[in-house]
């Protein structure tokens, strides 16, 4: 994947827990949800976890970790991101009708 800025990587990470977030254990996606949607810092998530700051990070990177590896092996988000690609490449290209059918299958 190419270097994404850290704006860019948020979203991706937000991306891949609509995708995975099921698969992650409830403490796993009550702290990447804290931390990417509600934009609490580690300190603020520790105290609700109860848990240390460092735990929390931990947590955070083995998270993210496995969001990336079942990425890698199940490529949901870079199939949707290519669908999405291609959708803009073909609406120019078609009857409104077809494309509103197409979207619908994808």
């Amino acid at each position: 994947m190419d270097e994404l800025s850290g704006l860019e990587a948020r979203q991706y990470k937000n991306m891949m827990f609509d995708f995975y977030g099921s698969l992650l254990t409830e403490k796993q996606r009550e702290i990447f949800t804290m931390h990417y949607d509600e934009d609490c810092s580690l300190g603020e998530i520790s105290k609700v976890a109860e848990v240390t700051p460092q735990a929390v990070a931990d947590i955070l990177k083995r998270t993210n970790k496995k969001l990336y590896q079942y990425e890698e092996k199940l490529g949901l988000l870079k199939k949707y991101r290519f669908q999405q690609e291609l959708l803009i490449e073909i609406e120019p290209k078609l009857n409104p009708s077809i494309f509103e059918l197409i979207k619908k299958m994808i």
